[in-house]
């Protein structure tokens, strides 16, 4: 696909392409240039959306802005030439990737922007705390001014992360104002934390990770302040990055072990955590941990970076932030001045409530994790498969419900239906039971059918030379053409009636029905070939006196030509099969006008604009006699080659059909609960296939949103637009038969609404590709 579409670019010189050997202006190099370059960031911007799988994808979302200017850039670029190209297809390629990053980088970005909490005021607050957290790696200022800029912030304690030699000389200039320290240097040489106070630390602790132990990869360095309403204990950690895999959700893990073993909730977490507000990581790190973070997507990176000292003028990434626990809560957070580091200091104010000293810790409880919206898992399950993503709440719950009930009703038709017609008795049709009608007619209507009747010409005198007892009738719909004239020359074997205006079909059987006097009526089309032995057989089917109906099985006979003819065969194939299903147990839901029969007496007085051949085949169950299936008939016929022409004729079809059943509805109604189920199953479900397949889908994409898997509702709306652009040129057997299926809900959909909407489909006119 890749290089068919760089090859429609390069090929097309109004996008400013080129082919080898041909010289192009340096602007339409350029064009081309620029829109590769579009094109790959946009890629890079929806495989970004997939980190929550992969901790290397999750790498990409550290540029998330990027990728959604990129996407806009292409999507305004590809919209403007698409009109211009000859390579349509290319460009609609184009269009389908720039939308699938663009609302998949809205959702994120819009995500992390609402991760921003507004401080709160606590409920009898006694103690007001502030805190400056930090990651002074390649610190560039002088100590001197550093440390007077982070006293002026007013802190109680300073976190400190990365502290090389540059920063140490920062420590040592805090120190006149923060006399109480913790670090770890004297027991390890690879710790670079330090904790610095203004009030006294009651209790410390260092815990150095293991080089050989996977369940003891994090280092951290710990402290109790002493306050006024009792001890806080502060944790500092740096986490390494999500990549390689499992090594940062290993650190996470045993970070909430840790949380889970103290014996008050009054604990704060500060650090690099090396995400970004974007990333999957991060929503990893806040369902594990079971606290608050308060940082939201407070940026504080880049700030100074080595090793020119070059400053940039403003903060992209996230990765510093700070988790409270339940009893401790957040009164303003900001970000500091700069110290010259790589990152920003981030500055919070943490009250904590005078009730807080006899709480126990809450983090581990159930109560506490689905007050939170989280998931509560054991930290020290190294097996555990947690889907960080996941938010379950009442609305995840509903929407999972009403999509599975959507999903349901749009497959009931064609799954569950047959499935369950299995299951219901055996009723065979009693050939002894009567004698066979000796008398019938064979009906057609033809309107602009001048190529298919010499076919079908033909095919009437090899019928009657197997049944000569049978007769012929046609209505002719005032066509333009010489089908008039073909069949008028046939007036030895076929009866002709002839309109003066255009009528439509269903009118044209009725005048049809009242001239007839044999006791069976055969239906069918001008373009369908009948097997000539099929007569005898279908006729054979009216020896049993509670028969009163017969369909005939018919096939498409291109089925190879276009995949809109392979999709209706398909189709077709799995209608036919329904059907002998629903024969079996008792009567099929309605006939196809190609091949069926009823007795004389049963023809009802049809509508003009309805579909007759549903209301004459529906109208043999509601006089109370059977309506068979003959797998023993058989009929041909050409299905239409062009989805266009398809799409015509199933709106029309479904316009008809659905103004036959508000018809027939009240006597539907009427006929228990046995042919209720099946009439709905097979028919009214079918209808509203296309309505219930977009609720659905809607319904989908809301409860992937909800749940937060975010790369699941971006590949639905990508699949879907994917259809709706470029469906119509695949010619896979994949693909194809997918938009193809999608091309005849839309249009039994639309002629659903045309039919509630009062338009009638009276006439018709051939599909010029069967």
């Amino acid at each position: 696909m890749i290089r068919h579409y760089l090859r429609s670019l390069y090929d097309d010189p109004r996008l400013g392409g080129f082919r080898l050997g041909r010289r192009r202006p340096v602007r339409e190099w350029g064009r081309s240039a620029v829109v590769i370059l579009l094109a790959g960031v946009s890629v890079l911007g929806v495989l970004a959306l997939f980190g929550t799988w992969s901790s290397r994808l999750d790498l990409l979302n550290y540029a998330n802005p990027v990728y959604w200017l990129a996407s806009l850039a292409l999507l305004l670029f590809a919209v403007r030439r698409r009109n211009k190209s000859h390579r349509r297809r290319a460009w609609a390629i184009l269009v389908i990737v720039a939308l699938a990053c663009l609302i998949g980088q809205t959702v994120t970005l819009a995500r992390s922007w609402g991760d921003n909490e507004r401080a709160t005021e606590p409920v009898q607050a006694t103690t007001t705390l502030r805190f400056v957290s930090l990651n002074a790696e390649d610190m560039k200022a002088e100590p001197a001014q550093a440390a007077a800029d982070i006293a002026s912030s007013q802190a109680d304690a300073v976190l400190i992360q990365e502290v090389g030699p540059a920063a140490l000389r920062l420590v040592e200039a805090l120190q006149t104002t923060y006399p109480y320290r913790v670090d770890c240097y004297a027991r390890n040489v690879w710790c670079r934390l330090v904790i610095l106070s203004k009030t006294a630390i009651t209790a410390t602790g260092f815990h150095q990770a293991s080089w050989t132990d996977r369940r003891d990869v994090l280092s951290y360095l710990w402290a109790d302040l002493a306050t006024a309403s009792g001890p806080i204990r502060l944790y500092e950690v740096h986490l390494v990055y999500p990549a390689p895999d499992g090594l940062q959700k290993a650190q996470v893990r045993q970070l909430r072990g840790v949380l889970d073993a103290l014996p008050h909730a009054r604990v704060l977490v500060a650090g690099d955590f090396n995400v970004s507000q974007w990333s999957a990581a991060l929503t990893h790190i806040d369902t594990v941990l079971g606290l608050r973070r308060v940082t939201g997507a407070f940026a504080t990176w880049p700030d100074v970076l080595s090793p020119f000292g070059v400053r940039f003028p403003i903060a992209v990434l996230a990765p510093d932030h700070i988790y409270l626990g339940p009893d401790l809560e957040m009164t303003a957070v900001r970000r500091g001045p700069s110290v010259g580091a790589h990152n920003y200091p981030v500055i919070a104010d943490i009250a904590l409530a005078s009730t807080a000293e006899t709480r126990p810790n809450p983090i581990s409880s159930a109560e506490y994790c689905a007050e939170r919206g989280g998931r509560c898992i054991d930290a020290l399950d190294g097996n555990e498969q947690l889907l960080p993503w996941t938010r379950v709440n009442s609305m995840t719950v509903l929407l999972l419900l009403l999509t599975s009930i959507l999903a349901l009703v749009f497959l009931h038709p064609y799954l569950f239906y047959p499935l369950s017609l299995k299951l219901l008795r055996r009723r065979p049709v009693n050939f002894a039971s009567g004698a066979v009608p000796v008398s019938a007619t064979l009906v057609f209507c033809a309107y602009q059918e001048e190529r298919s009747l010499p076919d079908k010409i033909a095919n009437l005198r090899a019928i009657r030379a197997v049944y000569p007892d049978l007769q012929f009738a046609c209505y002719v719909d005032l066509c333009t053409d010489r089908t008039l004239e073909m069949l008028q020359a046939e007036s030895d074997l076929i009866q002709v009636v002839a309109a003066t205006e255009r009528t439509g079909k269903a009118l044209g059987m009725r005048r049809l029905a009242e001239q007839c006097e044999t006791d069976v009526m055969i239906f069918t089309d001008a373009n369908v070939i009948l097997q000539p032995e099929s007569v005898a057989a279908m006729l054979a089917y009216f020896a049993d006196p509670e028969v009163g109906g017969v369909c005939g099985t018919l096939h498409y006979t291109n089925e190879d030509e276009s995949p809109t003819a392979r999709t209706s065969g398909a189709y077709w194939r799995l209608e036919e099969t329904i059907k002998k299903l629903e024969s079996a147990s008792g009567s099929t839901m309605g006939a196809d006008g190609s091949i069926f029969a009823t007795r004389r007496r049963l023809y009802p007085v049809v509508p003009s604009y309805l579909l007759d051949d549903f209301i004459v085949s529906m109208s043999v169950i509601f006089a109370g006699y059977r309506l068979v299936s003959a797998g023993d008939v058989h009929a041909y016929e050409r299905s239409a080659t062009v989805s266009a022409d398809e799409f015509r004729r199933k709106r029309r079809i479904a316009a008809r059909a659905y103004a036959s059943h508000l018809h027939l509805w009240p006597q539907v109604k009427d006929q228990g609960p046995a042919i209720l189920y099946r009439y709905i199953s097979h028919r009214l479900l079918r209808w509203w296939g296309g309505p219930v397949l977009a609720v659905g889908l809607v319904s989908g994409l809301l409860f992937f949103l909800s749940a937060g898997w975010w790369p699941l509702a971006v590949l639905l709306v990508l699949f879907v637009a994917t259809m709706g652009l470029v469906g119509s040129k695949f010619t896979d057997r994949l693909l194809a038969p997918v938009y193809e299926v999608h091309v005849a809900l839309v249009a039994t959909m639309l002629g659903v609404f045309d039919a509630l909407r009062g338009r009638r489909y009276q006439t018709w006119t051939p599909a010029q590709s069967r």
